[in-house]
């Protein structure tokens, strides 16, 4: 099945901007100071690094997409465009293109934030829960509301929901884009947080991948987070790769030692019967 789409973003879903007139409205030239933020964005970690780059771009360039705001209290109050206000602001550029729209609690304001910034991919996996756990809890919306008005799968948002239970040590590196979510979310079977925060790190110190983790929880997860350190230190030892390497070449397939305790194993790959019959003869000339 194809995957949802948000098309156009914010003007897809609500295609006619108007004024309170009535009438449709253009983009307007607006006075940076006239406009407050957004105080229910969703985004929270701007790069300082990454909006240098971006005002140099629209002091280059300009404009390329308007600002959307609302009217509120005679000014204006952020919808969607933050990291390009904040930009113009670096610049002291005295007004910004804005599309003026007619929002009517902050419940739709949450909502508009929220979708602009996720058909623009520019927010991570943990505000983007913080967000969907807000028009939950404070605006009622169910989990297969927020889906459809985000073009997800209902499951997709409860999984973005169960990050918010995790510690947050791990939250923060999630945030901060250190843990990827699919690593998250295998975390998330795990019930305690010591034996949690363990194997989070080892996943960190030595870059396990998703697969490998969903391995060491399939085990059990049986060592304490001391011998856990233990076993990942010894696992990764300088000599087991160069075993492993020395095996690869001589056996011209994959091979991988694993600990347990104060043994192992060898897993030694084949992919055919033929391949099999070829690693035989070559175990069999060990003897020789």
């Amino acid at each position: 099945m194809p995957a949802k789409s948000l098309g156009r973003g914010i003007r897809a879903l609500i295609p006619e901007f108007d004024e309170p007139s009535g009438e449709k409205a253009e983009v307007a030239e607006l006075l940076v100071d006239s406009i407050s933020t957004n105080p229910r964005q969703p985004r929270h970690d701007f790069d300082p690094v990454a909006l240098e780059e971006l005002a140099a771009s629209i002091n280059e360039n300009g404009i390329v997409q308007p600002i959307t705001v609302r009217r509120k209290d005679g000014k204006f109050e952020l919808i969607a465009g933050e990291r390009r206000l904040r930009a113009v602001k670096l610049i002291n550029m005295r007004t910004i293109p804005a599309y003026v729209m007619s929002v009517e609690n902050d419940g739709s304001l949450l909502q508009l934030a929220l979708i602009e910034n996720i058909q623009r991919e520019d927010l991570n996996p943990v505000d983007v829960a913080q967000a969907f756990q807000e028009l939950v809890e404070d605006h009622g919306l169910t989990h297969g509301e927020i889906a459809d008005k985000v073009g997800k799968d209902r499951s997709t948002i409860a999984n973005f929901l169960r990050l918010l239970g995790l510690p947050d040590e791990i939250r923060e590196s999630i945030r901060k884009g250190e843990l990827s979510q699919g690593h998250a979310r295998a975390l998330l079977p795990i019930k305690e947080s010591a034996k949690m925060l363990a194997l989070y790190r080892k996943i960190i110190k030595d870059g396990l991948s998703v697969r490998q983790v969903e391995e060491i929880i399939k085990g059990g997860l049986k060592e304490t987070p001391k011998t856990m350190r233990l076993k990942a230190t010894s696992a990764k030892s300088p000599q087991l790769k160069a075993i492993e390497s020395e095996l690869m070449m001589k056996f011209g397939t994959k091979v991988r030692i694993r600990v347990k305790g104060s043994g192992g194993e060898v897993v030694v790959e084949y992919y055919s019967n033929e391949d099999l019959e070829r690693l035989i003869t070559l175990i069999g000339q060990l003897d020789s």
